[in-house]
């Protein structure tokens, strides 16, 4: 098991490498295990990982325990993108089809840095969505 410091590293470490641009402002790292900012806050304790998601207003989202580094890393890579996916579907926004292709495609672009089952859940993710919610091109 990593120490909350060591955790941050190889978080930061992984993600950093194949994404330009992080923006990390929803994502913080506290030995004290502080829970007030906004975003995802993760911490090692007790021989686990802790993570903690608070909403804008400062209200108590979801929280997580788990022994896998790399659950922290999932978590920590959907709140970065986030903010990455949008800027750039907004940029690209081509009048008459839906915004969500755009944002999809990167998001896919982005998770294929990571491979393996990271995308797969993505994939598998957006593929639910699509099937309840499918494209409309005729939107504004």
């Amino acid at each position: 098991m990593m120490s909350t410091n060591e955790l941050e590293e190889y978080v930061t470490k992984e993600i950093n490498s194949r994404i330009d641009d992080v923006c990390w402002e929803y994502v913080h790292f506290e030995d004290d295990a502080k829970t007030g900012y906004e975003g995802w806050t993760f911490f090692y304790k007790d021989g686990m990982y802790h993570g903690v998601h608070i909403n804008e207003k400062g209200v108590f989202k979801e929280d997580f325990i788990t022994d896998k580094k790399e659950e922290v890393l999932e978590k920590a890579l959907r709140s970065v993108t986030v903010s990455t996916v949008f800027l750039y579907a907004i940029r690209l926004k081509k009048k008459g089809e839906e915004f969500r292709k755009t944002l999809i495609q990167k998001e896919l672009e982005i998770y294929s840095k990571f491979g393996g089952e990271l995308y797969e859940k993505k994939k598998a993710e957006i593929d639910e969505i699509l099937s309840r919610n499918p494209y409309n091109d005729n939107t504004h």
